[in-house]
């Protein structure tokens, strides 16, 4: 399982650390979905403007369609301040662990 840690000013840098870090590992990052294998993940850098808070939007799947994720889990976890009331002190230290399967 591979370790990274880092500091992140932004939850772009977040992505970006998460995204570089997996394809490092074995992963493809493609029309903003990250897959290994079988596996398919949607990751999404949800903001303001996109109708949602801040942060990062994750959504397992079973395959993809260019940019469209299939068999997409109806479940996605988000990385966020939990409300508007709350805010992210920025920077932040990250731990990130990969597995290789």
């Amino acid at each position: 399982m591979a370790y990274y840690t880092g500091i992140a000013s932004s939850y772009a840098d977040l992505m970006d650390a998460l995204t570089s870090n997996c394809q490092s590992n074995g992963w493809t990052w493609a029309d903003g979905i990250l897959s290994k294998g079988a596996l398919y993940v949607s990751v999404v850098n949800a903001t303001a403007t996109t109708g949602f808070l801040d942060g990062i939007r994750i959504q397992g799947g079973t395959g993809k369609s260019g940019s469209t994720l299939t068999g997409a889990a109806w479940i996605r976890p988000k990385m966020a301040a939990p409300y508007t009331a709350i805010t992210v002190a920025w920077p932040v230290e990250y731990y990130l662990h990969i597995f290789t399967s």
